[in-house]
C-alpha cells in the first residue's frame, strides 16, 4: 500500500514522538549516564557482546559495516533516535560499528535497564523490538554485508561442522567454497597469507582469523 506525502510525514512525526518517549522514560526512570563524544569517537565495534543501548540527545551517530573489509555506512542516527539491534537483548555479538559524527551527547543505558523499559512499557517495547527486527532484516539484505567469512571445501567435515555450528547459533556468515568461488578464495588466501592446507578458516573483515578446529574455539 502506497502512502501519500502527508501520511508519510504523519508517520515520521508519530515515530519521532515515540522515540522521544523512549528518551523520556529512560531519563526519568533509570537515570542513564549522560555522556559526551567527539567527532570520530567509537561507541562500539563489531564483534563485541558488552555494548550499550544509546539514546541520542544531540548530534549524530553513523552505523558502519566493515564485514567485507571495506567500511560502508548503513545509516545515520540523529537526535532523538536510538542505537542498537537484537544483539542488545540476545547476547550475540554485534555486527556493526557505531561512530560519532560531530560533537554528540547520548544517554547510555545498560542491558538490564533496557530490559526493564521493555517489560514496563509495552508500547515502547513494540517500537524498540520492531525497530531492532527491521534493522536486522535491513543488514542481512544489504549487498555489502558479509558477516563472518567461512572459507573451506564443500565436502570437508570440518567445514560442515563450522557452518552447522554458526547456523544453529544464528551467527550471520557467508560461505566461500574453494571450487565454486575460486577467484574470490584465491584473493582472500593471498590477503591473509594462507594456503589451502590451512582451511577451513573463519574471519571477520581484516580484524581476525581462526584457522582449523574453529568450531571448538567459537563454542
Amino acid at each position: 500500500m502506497l502512502l501519500q506525502a502527508d501520511q508519510c510525514t504523519g508517520a515520521r512525526e508519530s515515530l519521532a514522538r515515540r522515540e522521544d518517549d523512549v528518551r523520556e522514560v529512560s531519563v526519568r526512570a533509570f537515570k542513564p549516564n549522560d555522556l559526551f563524544f567527539a567527532d570520530g569517537d567509537v561507541l562500539f565495534r563489531a564483534g563485541r557482546t558488552d555494548f550499550k543501548f544509546h539514546v541520542i540527545k544531540s548530534g549524530e551517530i553513523d552505523i558502519i559495516d566493515r564485514s567485507t573489509g571495506e567500511p560502508h555506512r548503513i545509516l545515520t542516527h540523529k537526535a532523538g533516535e536510538f542505537t542498537g539491534d537484537l544483539a542488545n537483548l540476545t547476547g550475540k555479538i554485534n555486527n556493526v560499528d557505531a561512530v560519532v559524527r560531530g560533537d554528540t551527547k547520548v544517554y547510555e543505558i545498560s542491558e538490564l535497564d533496557l530490559r526493564r523499559i521493555i517489560s514496563k512499557r509495552p508500547d515502547l517495547s513494540d517500537l524498540i523490538l520492531g525497530t531492532f527486527m527491521l534493522r536486522a532484516q535491513s543488514l542481512s539484505s544489504s549487498k555489502h554485508f558479509t558477516g563472518l567469512r567461512v572459507i573451506g571445501m564443500r565436502f570437508s567435515t570440518d567445514t560442515f561442522r563450522i557452518c552447522d555450528f554458526l547456523s544453529k547459533n544464528r551467527f550471520r556468515y557467508t560461505y566461500f567454497d574453494v571450487v565454486a568461488d575460486q577467484i574470490k578464495v584465491a584473493a582472500l588466501l593471498e590477503a591473509f597469507h594462507l594456503k589451502e592446507s590451512d582451511l577451513p578458516v573463519v574471519s571477520f573483515a581484516d580484524d581476525w582469523i581462526l584457522k582449523k578446529s574453529v568450531e571448538r574455539r567459537t563454542s
